[in-house]
This record gives structure tokens, sequence and C-alpha cells, in this order.
């Protein structure tokens, strides 16, 4: 499914690019093609995943299907990125050749050593609970997300891929109350530089030159970008096997583009590969289309529905786990090993 919305939405948006590039011709025009295709591409994987906490859906087929899709369209998305910036020149080749050995020596080296760091820092308590996490604890996960930010930076990629992939290296087994506490102490900083964030990106648009043609082009953007995701996505999910309405719910999901996308396009104006203009359409694009989820979501997988799904996962879990729990002898007594 992933694929699919990746692919169908690229190539309309390489489409439309071509078409575009006689009106807002800048710079290189292979990087503007392959620019707005990636554009075209993305799915804001934070947004998505606070739409589905909110909804209370994170935890179902279509929620946790979702969730890995936007994973790996934002990873595909950011490399596509890599790839316009070497072709325009703005990073050397040799820096962008070095995100690969980056993400493995994170993955099979930082690893590894963080989860030996995280098990020798963070006892369990005496009731066998994990204790809350301390300092030490969180100031090397925030140096941790620094650097390998910083590194992502100077290999060609935004820094928030570096940054993402520093959060996807925690293990997962035993940091429940880890990953709770970096969550709270970081959202509230969030919360505050989100909307200065919006704001300086506000300030770059206008759309007071916007005539009919621009209108014109602002509604073949949005037929592109809402068409690619929701098509690519809704094909890719009826191949493997899901039902019409969990397609639709996919598609719509994936639409979400919010402030991951803000993020490519302030990074495309800066580089020179949008206009003014074009960057204000972009822009008025990405809050269309990630306002949109939140009520067609309601409409495609209702609340009856997601109780429902969350009834039946329950049913199976609880299935599989007495299916796990060892076999008892005859009368229900444990076996003399047991004992």
């Amino acid at each position: 499914m992933s694929v699919g919305s990746i692919v169908c939405s690229f190539g309309l948006g390489v489409l439309l690019a071509v078409w575009l590039w006689n009106d807002h011709a800048v710079g290189n025009r292979l990087g503007f093609v392959l620019f707005i295709g990636a554009a075209m591409s993305i799915t804001a994987f934070p947004v998505l995943a606070r739409l589905l906490t909110d909804r209370g859906i994170q935890h179902t087929r279509v929620g946790a299907l979702a969730m890995a899709s936007a994973a790996v369209g934002d990873v595909v998305a950011w490399l596509l990125l890599a790839a316009v910036l070497t072709f325009t020149g703005s990073q050397s080749s040799w820096q962008v050749l070095l995100v690969l050995p980056y993400a493995v020596v994170m993955i099979a080296v930082v690893r590894p050593l963080l989860g030996r760091f995280l098990a020798t820092r963070e006892p369990r308590g005496p009731g066998g609970g994990e204790r809350e996490p301390g300092a030490a604890t969180l100031g090397v996960l925030t140096v941790l997300l620094l650097v390998s930010g910083a590194l992502s930076e100077r290999f060609g990629l935004h820094f928030i891929f570096g940054a993402f992939l520093a959060g996807a290296i925690v293990p997962r087994h035993g940091t429940e109350r880890l990953r709770a506490a970096v969550v709270d102490r970081f959202e509230t900083i969030t919360w505050m530089l989100l909307p200065a964030y919006f704001t300086v990106a506000g300030l770059k648009v206008d759309l007071s030159t916007v005539d009919a043609d621009g209108s014109g082009e602002l509604g073949l953007i949005l037929l592109v970008a809402i068409g690619g995701k929701f098509g690519g996505a809704y094909l890719g999910a009826r191949v493997a096997g899901r039902t019409g309405r969990s397609a639709t719910t996919l598609g719509i999901l994936m639409n979400t583009r919010g402030l991951t996308e803000l993020i490519i396009l302030g990074a495309g104006l800066q580089l020179g590969l949008l206009d003014a203009k074009l960057y204000s359409l972009m822009v008025v694009m990405a809050l269309v289309t990630t306002a949109m989820t939140a009520p067609l979501l309601r409409w495609a997988y209702p609340r009856q529905m997601v109780d429902a799904d969350l009834r039946e996962l329950a049913t199976e879990w609880q299935a599989a786990a007495r299916l796990a729990e060892p076999a008892r002898p005859m009368g229900g007594k444990p076996s003399e090993a047991k004992r």
C-alpha cells in the first residue's frame, strides 16, 4: 500500500511539474520536476500518529497499517529530497552516499549500545515494574537526537530525518515509561515552537497575486495531491486484500501532509526550486489536505466500527493467550515439573 501511494503520487506529481514548468521555471528543470514529485508523495508521520491517537484507532489494523505506510513513505520522501539536492548541485554526491552507512551504523551499532545503556541505567523497581527514567537517560537521548539530526543535515537530508531515525532505534521492549516521559517533556516544547514555525511559514505565503490562472493551478495541484495519494493507497490496499471501506480509510489517512510537507516546501523555496507564487499554492494544498482528513475519517471509519474492530482484536489476543498457556494434566492440577 505504501509503495502504491508513493509511486502513484510521485508519478502524477512529475507530470504536474512538467506542466507547471512553463509558468514557474526556476533553476534546474530536473530538480524542479523531482522536487514536485517528492512533495506530492509526502505523508506526515507525526501528524498522522497524533490524529490516530486522538481518534483512538492507533491499535486497530487500519491504524497500524497507516502508521507503517506513513513511516516508509517519510523515509522514501527524504531520500528523494536527497536525490534532488544532488541533481541540483546543492550537495555533493559523496555526502549523500554517506546516508546509507549512517543509517546502518545507527541500526546495527547504536541501537544495541543504547539498549544496553537503558538496561543498566534504568533498572526495575522493587515491584518488578519499570522505574521513572532519570535525567541522565533523557540527556543521552537528547544528545543522540541532536547529533543524529546534525549528521543527517550534513549528509544532505533534512535534520528531521535524523531525529526520526534517532527515535526509531530506541528499543521498544521495556521502555514504555521512558517513551511516555520523553513525549511528556518534549510535547511542551513542541506546543511552544509549532505556532512560531507556522507563523514564519505563513509570512512567506502571498495569495494576493493569485489570479484566475493561479486558481486553476491550485485546483489542479489539489486534484493531483488528493487523487495520487488516495488512488495509490486505495488500489494498494485492495490488492493486499483489504475491504473497500478499509482501503478508503487508508486512502484518506495517507493524505495527511501537515508539518512535514511545510518543512519540505520551505527547503524547496530556500534552494530556489520554488518561486513565491508556487510555494504559496503548495502551502494551501498542504493545509487543505491535512484539514480534510479528520472529517473524512469520521465518515469513512465511524466510532462504532472502531469499537467493533477493537473488540475483535481483543478477542483474538485472548484466544492467542489461551493457546499459549502450557497444557495441564487431567484433573486441572499442575504437573510435578511445574511444582
